[in-house]
């Protein structure tokens, strides 16, 4: 029988994650996905009784980034300290972007649209790599196949 977390990221996250990973440009479907990524913690601590967040972070540090995607669409500023220093402190630092680039003949082209999140030390990065890693470590410590 599976677990309570198992059943949630089988019924709720994967299916959201899906979503939008399916359409990588929709900053509503991935504040979706950080949101119920984040969440899973709360049913893994109930069944292990250990300080999460931390642990998380150790096996993926994309999980950082997902937490606070995750709180800041909940919250829109995160302003109140934590043990672990926020790595982004707004929503509006979550964006849908076009890249546009150009080729060695001097070609450009547009990249369809993509989530970015842009952290506070400013560094960048797509918010579906953090969705992906996040998945992945949450099947191997739910042991989801």
């Amino acid at each position: 029988m599976p677990t309570k977390a198992a059943e949630f990221f089988s019924s709720i996250v994967r299916p959201t994650a899906d979503e939008f990973l399916g359409d990588t440009g929709d900053r509503r479907r991935g504040f979706l996905a950080a949101i119920v990524l984040y969440h899973t913690a709360d049913y893994w601590w109930l069944e292990n009784k250990r300080t999460y967040t931390v642990a998380l972070i150790q096996k993926c540090s994309e999980f950082r980034v997902i937490r606070d995607v995750g709180d800041a669409s909940k919250h829109g500023e995160l302003t109140h300290p934590t043990k672990i220093p926020r790595s982004l402190s707004s929503s509006e630092k979550v964006k849908v972007t076009e890249d546009v680039s150009a080729d060695a003949l001097g070609f450009f082209s547009n990249a369809p649209p993509a989530v970015k999140f842009f952290l506070d030390d400013g560094t960048s990065g797509p918010l579906e790599g953090a969705v992906r890693s996040v998945l992945s470590m949450w099947e191997t410590v739910l042991q989801i196949k």
